[in-house]
């Protein structure tokens, strides 16, 4: 996430992500051992963070199973 020019969260995304919507303004999420958090404005900001969350997850699983098919 970057703010300006300002890196303000750095964080891979990886298949086996753990996402918790904790509340609907705070959402949580461990990658490997670093645990991250959120807390948003309003409940839309939450969802729509969420939302790309899942969606980049759900790409990077469409890769792997892509290279999975050519490597096979």
């Amino acid at each position: 996430m970057v703010l300006g020019d300002k890196v303000v969260l750095e964080c891979f995304v990886k298949k086996d992500l753990v996402y918790t919507k904790a509340n609907p303004t705070f959402h949580h999420w461990k990658v490997d051992n670093r645990k991250f958090g959120l807390t948003f404005q309003s409940p839309a900001d939450a969802r729509a963070f969420d939302r790309g969350v899942r969606k980049a997850i759900e790409d990077l699983i469409e890769v792997i199973s892509f290279v999975c098919i050519l490597l096979s």
